[in-house]
């Protein structure tokens, strides 16, 4: 099985927001998709030292909501949600 073969293929949907995407699961989740021509956005409550890693506590909904304003703004037609 190619795993290209469900990615979508429209540039505005080759976005992928990763929940979770700093550390273990996530981490590679965020790795494997930037790895296969996905622009990542990786949110995680302990983002630690990684650059391009969004601090989102999704349990605050207010937190919550603000991530998903900047998905829409800066990235219209998120194409894959991974909430880890």
């Amino acid at each position: 099985m190619n795993p290209q073969e469900n990615l979508p293929s429209d540039e505005t949907s080759r976005v992928a927001l990763v929940i979770g995407g700093a550390s273990g699961i996530g981490a590679a989740v965020t790795a494997r998709l930037a790895d296969e021509g996905l622009r990542v956005v990786a949110a995680d409550l302990n983002p630690g030292q990684e650059a391009g890693v969004l601090r989102v506590d999704v349990q605050d909904d207010v937190n919550a909501g603000q991530l998903f304003e900047f998905r829409d703004y800066f990235h219209q037609g998120i194409g894959i949600d991974v909430l880890g």
